[in-house]
């Protein structure tokens, strides 16, 4: 059993992930990990003061060249990007269809219980066969959480 810590925020006692548990300090809930960042982000700018100072400058003469930009957006360019961005939403819904995929991956299980099936059976065949019966599980099952997490 892995130790457990005190969250550094809320003070609640968490299990810390296995490959940060030295430097974790934060549990896993929203709130203590938007406060973690938000220090970790103040400690960051602590260190690099100078990090911005161009930056400003730059953003203040742009918008003196652009004036109106975010304000003057015509409704037209609104309505195209919407439409744009519809047909690329749509395109990546249509790339595979789902009840397609249903049959290349029934097909492909199928094709590997029969390369079992094309081997001599004897008594070195059986380990053989066992993995290619445990792939075919772990296929399958791979395959049906991934439905269900759609």
């Amino acid at each position: 059993m892995r130790r457990q810590k005190k969250c550094r925020y809320c003070g609640q006692w968490f299990t810390p992930c296995p490959q940060n548990y030295r430097r974790q300090k934060a549990c896993s809930n929203p709130d203590c990990q938007s406060r973690r960042a938000r220090e970790a982000l103040r400690r960051w700018h602590i260190k690099n003061p100078t990090y911005n100072d161009g930056r400003e400058e730059y953003y203040r003469k742009w918008q003196k060249d652009h004036p109106g930009y975010w304000r003057d957006r015509p409704a037209a360019y609104v309505k195209r990007n919407r439409e744009k961005q519809e047909q690329r939403d749509r395109k990546k819904r249509d790339l595979v269809k789902r009840n397609d995929w249903n049959g290349v991956h029934s097909e492909k299980i199928s094709r590997i219980r029969r390369l079992g099936d094309l081997v001599k059976r004897n008594d070195s065949i059986v380990p053989l066969m066992r993995q290619t019966e445990e792939i075919c599980r772990y296929l399958e099952w791979s395959f049906v959480s991934c439905q269900t997490k759609r």
